[in-house]
């Protein structure tokens, strides 16, 4: 053989070098990208078990039935329970809380100034009385009826128990006009407390 004469039995054949060593570099024919690839991983498919008990179909390796809570090796049946939306408050105020508590402060430092002008008249006490009675059947009527939207037990406290009432208006209920007229009626009746205790202390030897 001549020098840098090179036999052809010794030059490797195409179809002896190893094709898998380039088969790891070609994409996937299913779509599912390659490790390294970044890629999501598929979802959770069916194993093509079905349940003994409701026939439904058992993902991956699960052993308890999602569906009626059958146990494939125990041969029982574990206990569900299905978990409840919270309840949607048909009561609540979706405009937030600044209209009503805007109206709860204007209102309230207009009445504190009336009242404070015509301090010692028992006529305009009368009328103020007169007026707070009114108000305060219509607010107790509205909250009434409110509850009562929100849920018969609630309605029903709330008419037999007024603590209670009150109670759903701040801590249940949501809704903050509930609250401005239940903050109005208190500092209302408040203020006619303190002026009933005033008049009688402040009476006249010969009564007014």
């Amino acid at each position: 053989m001549l020098a840098g004469q090179v036999d052809d039995d010794t030059l490797p054949l195409i179809d002896d070098v190893d094709t898998d060593f380039l088969s790891s570099f070609a994409p996937a024919d299913d779509g599912v990208p390659a490790s390294g690839d970044g890629g999501a991983a598929p979802a959770a498919a069916s194993s093509g078990r079905t349940c003994m008990s409701c026939s439904q179909p058992i993902f991956g390796d699960a052993v308890v039935c999602m569906h009626c809570g059958y146990n494939a090796e125990s041969g029982r049946h574990m206990r569900t329970r299905k978990m409840k939306a919270p309840k949607e408050k048909r009561t609540g105020s979706d405009r937030g809380i600044w209209p009503p508590l805007l109206t709860f402060v204007l209102f309230s430092a207009l009445y504190i100034g009336l009242t404070i002008m015509r301090w010692d008249d028992p006529a305009a006490f009368g009328l103020s009385a007169l007026g707070f009675m009114l108000v305060s059947s219509l607010m107790s009527l509205t909250i009434i009826v409110c509850a009562f939207l929100d849920g018969i037990l609630h309605g029903i406290l709330s008419l037999i128990f007024w603590p209670y009432a009150i109670y759903w208006v701040f801590f249940r209920s949501g809704n903050g006009w509930l609250m401005a007229m239940m903050g109005i009626c208190t500092v209302v009746f408040s203020t006619m407390v303190v002026r009933v205790v005033w008049l009688v202390a402040n009476a006249p030897p010969g009564g007014y």
